[in-house]
């Protein structure tokens, strides 16, 4: 699965290269003007895995309406997704800024909506005051690669302290991860494949324990500067 992913890895700018890659597209249309598409290229062998995500073509978003590049997301590293919009991206689009820290943890929590392609949902743990936001990648490809763009928006936040003072874990080995867990003073990512060794049946689960990291979370997940990575 490794190797097959890493051949999928190519630069989408210059496009895929078949047959080796296939060019594929999925539309996050939520009929505005402000609908994005995900392009991706896709090893033979990942068609049937990528497809069960829904609404999958052949092609590319540019020839789709979809022409004004924005942005790029990379999954753990490996699988990179390039984000097309209908309309030419503001500056504000692609540059991130942060709200100013809530006051309310508990409030800002419960009023939190994700971007709608995540398919994800919010939660509020009273007992431990943690704000958790959930997904899952069989309901989203969103979901899928924005891993990696949490992991890059709060390194470039800082979010309270340094990622150096972060740990990683992977159970049960490095060689077989199956959960990965990056774990931080004021926040934790955990990914869990669930045992099916499949991106397709991986969760994300981040759980967020203060108002800056809210806001970091917050920020990198919702419309517009949905898991931006640089």
């Amino acid at each position: 699965m490794k190797l097959l992913l890493t051949a999928a890895a190519l630069a989408l700018a210059a496009g895929c290269a078949p047959p080796l890659s296939i060019a594929m597209y999925k539309r996050e249309d939520d009929g505005t003007t402000d609908a994005w598409c995900e392009q991706f290229c896709v090893t033979p062998p990942l068609i049937p895995e990528v497809k069960q995500f829904g609404d999958v073509s052949f092609g590319r978003c540019d020839k789709n309406g979809y022409p004004f590049y924005d942005h790029s997301e990379t999954f753990l590293k490996v699988f990179k997704v390039d984000l097309y919009r209908k309309q030419k991206p503001s500056n504000s689009t692609v540059a991130m800024s942060l709200s100013p820290a809530f006051g309310d943890l508990a409030a800002a929590c419960r009023a939190f909506e994700p971007d709608t392609s995540l398919n994800g949902s919010v939660t509020w743990d009273e007992s431990h005051s943690v704000c958790s936001f959930q997904c899952a990648a069989k309901d989203s490809l969103s979901c899928m690669t924005c891993p990696d763009g949490i992991i890059s928006a709060f390194s470039r936040a800082d979010a309270g302290t340094p990622l150096a003072k972060c740990t990683k874990t992977m159970k049960p080995s490095e060689d077989n991860p199956d959960v990965v867990t990056d774990s931080c003073p004021e926040w934790q990512m955990e990914l869990n494949m669930h045992g099916t060794g499949k991106i397709g049946g991986m969760t994300v689960e981040v759980d967020v324990h203060s108002q800056h990291s809210l806001a970091v979370l917050r920020e990198s997940l919702t419309k517009g500067r949905l898991s931006m990575v640089v």
